[in-house]
């Protein structure tokens, strides 16, 4: 399509250099020294056929459209981003004040993946990949790292993959927000990467509204800070006395 309206465009202006047989005019020029002159400015802002279809860009920075996934860069996740489709086959990505992100081509088929790693080039620090390193980093970062890493290690034969799938998410998301959202991943036995990235999505859901996805997520606060010992009741009872 691209290829096609190139060679049209530059067979109208061949065409419109040669003197007209009618008015014995050359079109170009005519509309140049005065048609061009009576003619209203064009719109500031592209016209659009249909409106904006909005997306919210998924924690590993990916858009669903038509079933298949795009990657965006990674500086959008969790942000609400707006797409269109043109010609049939060009996809548009615009962020929240209409700035153009990225415009990419459809692929052929359902449920495809297209990754370009150019939008994650932003992304500096690298998880480690030996298993040692893995703990030490995990339970170095994280207050409820080792905890995790011990109710993991009685359901996976290999914990560390899981937390270092976690590891990777640093790239996007302040530990305060992991370390939270763990600790509600423990709670609620969702200790495999597929439940803590639900977890993600929640998190992202509730923080889509303001567009800041580096806050921990109010309203999924970590099980531990709603339990009390019961010496707190004790004291509120007595005024602090034994």
């Amino acid at each position: 399509m691209e290829e096609l309206n190139r060679r049209g465009k530059e067979f109208i202006n061949e065409w419109c250099n040669d003197k007209h047989s009618t008015t014995q005019r050359i079109p170009n020029e005519h509309y140049l020294l005065e048609e061009k002159q009576m003619l209203q400015p064009l719109p500031k802002g592209r016209y659009r056929m249909s409106p904006l279809k909005p997306r919210i860009v998924s924690p590993d920075s990916f858009v669903s459209i038509n079933t298949n996934k795009y990657s965006v860069p990674v500086r959008y996740v969790g942000k609400r981003v707006f797409y269109q489709l043109i010609y049939g086959f060009r996809i548009e990505i615009y962020d929240s004040k209409g700035n153009l992100i990225l415009k990419t081509e459809t692929v052929p088929g359902k449920k495809k993946v297209i990754k370009d790693d150019e939008h994650y080039k932003e992304i500096a620090p690298r998880t480690p990949t030996s298993i040692p390193q893995i703990r030490r980093d995990f339970t170095a970062l994280f207050k409820n790292g080792e905890r995790y890493l011990t109710e993991a290690g009685r359901k996976f034969d290999q914990p560390t993959h899981h937390a270092r799938k976690i590891l990777e998410f640093r790239d996007i998301y302040d530990d305060e927000v992991l370390d939270s959202l763990i600790g509600v991943a423990i709670n609620q036995n969702a200790l495999d990467i597929r439940s803590f990235r639900e977890l993600l999505k929640t998190y992202n859901k509730n923080n889509a509204s303001t567009g800041n996805a580096s806050k921990p997520a109010k309203s999924v606060p970590s099980d531990e800070s709603l339990v009390r010992d019961c010496s707190y009741y004790q004291e509120a009872l007595t005024g602090g006395k034994t």
